[in-house]
């Protein structure tokens, strides 16, 4: 099977006559990429620009190609875990878990079985009846993503994914995204302003200025799994220094 291929063209994004990305190209294969900047710079107007999101007064252009051919965004191949996770208050984490047009695929009993082991990779399986007010920040996020994932997306996209999480869970995170959604071999773009995060997770770091276009790119040389024990070497703050260097 051919690896997976994300390709975005001088992807220019206006509203009105406010330029918020300019003339912005990279290739994603199957990798994880960040998008490294600070908040503002256009960041997360390039990730609702690969899902295809409307809003008033946008105007997108340039190609977005997914395997050679334009990228369809609304047939659920794009997952998307927002800022502030979305959740709509009427629905238990049970429902939310079943929206996916992929998940309804399977039997019931299949998607159950799709359910408890990912709720169980997030270690959320005990909140699966609750509804989002029961929930908090960090748990919301969580529910969000193990939803994005049960949809089997082929592109995901990840808009600042540990930003209401504490600690402990964003380090956990962190490790499941490397150890889980990395296999996948899907092509993966994390909106980050946190230089661990950047490193901990991206085999390429993009930054961007405002509006956003890439100033500089850095490979990230160390090698895979990794983890929170990483973020003690000495190549890694080197590393972390160069990146937050003007």
């Amino acid at each position: 099977m051919d690896k997976a291929h994300l390709s975005i063209e001088n992807l220019t994004v206006c509203y009105g006559k406010t330029v918020v990305v300019n003339s912005f190209s990279i290739e994603v294969g199957s990798e994880t990429i960040v998008l490294f900047g600070p908040s503002g710079c256009g960041k997360t107007t390039i990730l609702k620009a690969i899902l295809g999101v409307s809003e008033y007064g946008k105007h997108v252009k340039g190609n977005i190609l997914f395997n050679n051919k334009p990228l369809i965004q609304d047939d659920g191949h794009v997952g998307m875990v927002f800022q502030g996770p979305v959740v709509p208050p009427w629905m238990t984490v049970s429902a939310l878990c079943r929206i996916g047009s992929k998940i309804r695929d399977y039997s019931a009993t299949e998607q159950n079985i799709k359910i408890e082991k990912m709720l169980n990779q997030f270690g959320i399986s005990d909140l699966i009846n609750r509804y989002p007010y029961q929930l908090s920040g960090g748990q919301k996020q969580r529910v969000a993503l193990a939803v994005t994932l049960l949809n089997e997306p082929s592109i995901l996209l990840m808009d600042e994914p540990s930003t209401f999480i504490d600690g402990m869970t964003r380090i956990a995170i962190w490790d499941f995204l490397e150890k889980e959604v990395r296999s996948l071999g899907i092509p993966t773009i994390v909106v980050s302003h946190d230089p661990a995060e950047a490193i901990r997770l991206a085999d390429k770091i993009f930054c961007l200025s405002s509006p956003a276009a890439i100033t500089r790119s850095l490979n990230v040389p160390f090698t895979h799994p990794r983890n929170d024990s990483m973020l003690r070497n000495e190549d890694v703050w080197e590393l972390m220094n160069t990146l937050i260097s003007p």
